[in-house]
């Protein structure tokens, strides 16, 4: 990205800021200033109520003032594409159902079910992983299994009308998430005025800045980042910490399947060293001044630990098996 920097466009960066800081500014007026005030007069309480439908609809907003900006400046001062990218036009309805056709495969069912494997291990560890997220955000559990089952019956269903295999999106779920949704149904409402712009409303995403888009999707992702998440692991793991720090770094500046891929498999590999190579611990007697009680401890944490004469008592803090069986 740092070799592209020379080739920045300036208007597509003015409209990405400013977006941005829209975007962000309305999510700061609702968390502040559209609470109830208890004992307030009720016309205050109900303009706080009208403020914070407005800024719910602030992404709505953006597009909006973008698109009218843009069509202004592509008519009034001959914009192009290359000063101002945009959508363009969008196909109008959905794919026709049809029964896929196997035909297609021919020689490469091994190729096939390859990258079939990658795309159900990534998809459901990207899915999963937002899953996770926004469960112990808003206090709900996520049942793995029960996630599986979705996904593959959402891409099963989704393979009759010729689309991509089905995973939960980050940028998707952080912009629900950002919009106030609370349950199933704000998917059911959106996914039936998606059917209705594709049918009807194609035409009226034309000149929607992309600029805008990405300022939607980042001005929603920036509340996933958990800077207190990070503290806490570098208190209690450092081994988790810089796994985090990783999984964040190579996810932003590579990509999202690929940061969560080496994640996993950096966290897969410290499992296995600290199963081939657990801690062990020499112990001796300690004994307790109050009760006279004696108690086995770590001769090299307890200074007073005594070892019995001719007796070694030596633990190992994991599971013994044949990978760690000579450590």
């Amino acid at each position: 990205a740092l070799s592209h920097l020379k080739d920045t466009n300036a208007v597509t960066v003015t409209f990405g800021l400013v977006g941005i800081v829209f975007l962000l500014g309305m999510k700061q007026i609702k968390q502040r200033f559209t609470k109830p005030v208890r004992g307030g007069s009720v016309v205050a309480n109900q303009m706080r109520q009208i403020l914070k439908f407005i800024c719910s609809l602030s992404a709505l907003e953006a597009v909006i003032a973008a698109t009218l900006i843009t069509t202004y400046l592509y008519d009034a001062h001959g914009y192009t594409r290359s000063k101002l990218p945009i959508v363009g036009a969008v196909p109008a309805g959905i794919p026709t159902p049809a029964i896929p056709s196997f035909a297609v495969i021919g020689d490469n069912l091994t190729d096939l079910l390859i990258g079939a494997l990658v795309i159900v291990i990534l998809g459901f560890m990207e899915s999963f992983a937002v899953a996770d997220t926004y469960a112990r955000k808003h206090g709900y559990t996520v049942e793995p299994n029960q996630e599986l089952v979705a996904l593959g019956a959402s891409s099963l269903i989704g393979a009759f009308f010729h689309a991509y295999p089905v995973t939960g999106g980050l940028s998707r779920t952080a912009v629900n998430d950002s919009s106030g949704a609370k349950s199933v149904l704000a998917s059911l409402i959106s996914a039936s005025i998606v059917t209705l712009v594709c049918f009807q409303l194609t035409s009226l995403f034309y000149y929607l800045p992309k600029a805008i888009l990405g300022a939607i999707i980042l001005a929603a992702v920036s509340s996933l980042f958990d800077f207190h998440a990070f503290t806490h692991a570098w208190k209690v793991s450092k081994k988790d910490f810089w796994v985090s720090v990783l999984t964040f770094t190579s996810t932003v500046c590579l990509d999202t399947e690929l940061g969560l891929a080496l994640g996993v498999s950096v966290s897969v590999l410290s499992l296995l060293r600290e199963a081939a190579v657990p801690h062990t611990a020499t112990l001796g007697l300690v004994e307790s001044e109050d009760t006279g009680e004696q108690h086995w401890r770590n001769l090299s944490r307890f200074g007073v630990a005594k070892q019995p004469q001719g007796v070694l008592v030596f633990r190992v803090d994991a599971s013994l098996q044949f990978i760690n069986r000579s450590a």
